[in-house]
Formats: structure tokens, sequence, C-alpha cells
């Protein structure tokens, strides 16, 4: 059990704001920012904060740019069916000594503004998978400084999966894994191992049918069911 953050969106209208007494300093936006619906049947989806300043979404939902603006997992993030259903692409700019911090505060104004959306926080325990560092310690390679993050699949063993994860950070693979193992992983992914760095490393892992299929099979193949996922020596 693992206490995180919920997110309930609504369109504006259905909440009553209130305002505070003091001030507030006025929000971080984009200089230009295009949205476009997404193409229908489009496979692929992508939020990527890049250097420069910029912001380039590719077939993303409401509730995957909700859940990205706010740093929490996209299943604590509810409200009325659209955000699952309307897909978008958006290119927005900023200047380009912008953080990424900076860029995820401009995306919470796009998201207020330009899709008229009102976010309301709170706490509520939920159960998820924490990943921690074995109790060897890690045995990561460290990427190089300005390696472009990426972790595509490549060839590798018949009968498995393979992903090549470059300048990855250990929060990029907690946010992945429910995505690519979702037989295996039907919880968040919480990343609990406090190491802060990006890192080159491929893992390995049996599908669950094929595994299941081993499993039941032992008297030919033997699998133990620890070695569902094998991790290869670079991680």
């Amino acid at each position: 059990m693992f206490e995180n953050l919920m997110v309930r969106i609504a369109t504006l209208g259905l909440f009553a704001i209130v305002a505070a007494s003091a001030q507030p300093k006025a929000p971080l936006v984009f200089e230009v920012a295009d949205i476009q619906p997404a193409k229908a049947g489009e496979k692929d989806v992508s939020i990527s904060l890049k250097p420069g300043g910029r912001l380039d979404v590719r077939n993303a939902n409401l509730q995957l740019l909700v859940a990205a603006a706010y740093g929490v997992d996209d299943s604590f993030v509810s409200g009325p069916p659209s955000i699952q259903t309307d897909r978008f692409n958006i290119v927005a700019k900023a200047g380009s000594q912008t953080s990424e911090a900076e860029l995820l505060q401009m995306l919470r104004t796009l998201l207020t503004e330009r899709f008229k959306l009102a976010v309301h926080m709170e706490k509520k325990v939920v159960p998820v998978y924490a990943m921690v560092v074995g109790k060897k310690g890690p045995k990561l390679q460290s990427a190089a400084a300005g390696e472009q993050s990426s972790c595509p699949r490549v060839e590798g063993e018949a009968g498995q999966n393979h992903r090549r994860c470059q300048a990855f950070t250990m929060e990029d693979l907690a946010d992945l894994l429910p995505n690519i193992a979702k037989a295996y992983l039907t919880l968040p992914v919480v990343d609990m191992t406090e190491l802060k760095g990006a890192y080159n490393f491929q893992f390995d892992w049996m599908g669950r049918g094929p595994y299941n299929a081993a499993m039941a099979n032992t008297s030919t193949t033997s699998v133990r069911a620890g070695e569902k996922w094998r991790y290869s020596g670079r991680f």
C-alpha cells in the first residue's frame, strides 16, 4: 500500500473556485502552442519535454497529459469519459532556457486555459509495486551527458521481449513498466530506488502466454518463477 495523489478533473463551471486573499503570481505560459486533434487510428503515444523549451505531444489523451503535468501515474487521474477518448497532438514552445519543471508548469496552465480543466488534488491510499534497489546495490551504467532518452524494442532471443533503454531515469522506468508488461504489472510502479541519475541498460522478459505455457510444460522446459524477468549484464 502506498499513499499517493489522486487527481480529479472536470470542466470549469462544475467546481466553485474560491479566490485566495493573497494575489497569486502570474502563471507560466508557453510563447506559442499549437493543439490539433490526433488522427483516428494513430497508435504511437508520446509526451516529450525537449531541450530549448519545447513540448511535443503525440496522440495523448487528457488523462495522460494531466498525469504528466502533475507527476502522477495516469491511473490516479479520474474525470469524465472524454479524458480517455479524446486525443491530441501538441507542439508548444517557450524560451530556450526554460527548465523541465517550468515546462510542466506551463503544461498545467495550458490545460486550464485551452482545455478549460479544473484540477482537484486529494490523497488516497492505493496498492502499488515499489521499485527498490537490490541487496547487492545498483549495477547500472551511467548515461553520457546530453544523450537522448529512449527505450525502443530491440532484437534478441526468440520468445522474449527486449528493450534497450538509453539515458533512462528510474522514474522513467517506473512509468514505462506497467505499459509494456501489463500482464505482469497490474498496478502502478513507484520509483523508491532513490537513484537520481540517467542510465543505459537492457532488459528482457518472457510474455505471460509463453511463460505460462513453459511453466505448464516443465517436463521439457525448465523455467523458474523468479526468471520471468531476466536482465542483461548492463542492468
